[in-house]
């Protein structure tokens, strides 16, 4: 690892303890850089790849393009979370328990309840 890179790297480190807070731990003795991703990879600031099997991306990828254009799409109908009622969070709620088998499929609102969020 060059000096140059080390020397960044302390500069963007030093910054984050500073503006970031300390309750988001990094992972390893001397943090990754990470600037862009692609596919199922990673890469820092030197250009170095680094398979990413990690981040809640992986099933999917970095930069998926089908993913990007349909976040796109939400965030420039509304960007909120559900503390509001909003018929795309039933529909894909739906949609994504319509894919359970039937051994994991419930009928009651509090075994739903169970099921997503135990």
């Amino acid at each position: 690892m060059s000096a140059d890179h080390i020397s960044g790297n302390s500069s963007v480190l030093q910054q984050r303890k500073q503006l970031y807070g300390p309750n988001a731990a990094l992972s390893y003795d001397q943090p990754l850089n990470i600037v862009r991703g692609q596919g199922c990879y990673l890469y820092d600031e030197a250009g170095k790849e680094y398979l990413d099997c990690v981040n809640n991306v992986t099933h999917v990828g970095h930069g998926n393009e089908r993913v990007t254009a349909a976040i796109a799409s939400q965030l420039c109908q509304v960007n909120t979370n559900s503390r509001y009622l909003n018929g795309q969070l039933t529909a894909y709620c739906q949609e994504l328990t319509d894919t359970l088998p039937d051994s994991l499929k419930v009928s009651t609102q509090q075994e739903r309840c169970k099921m997503l969020f135990v």
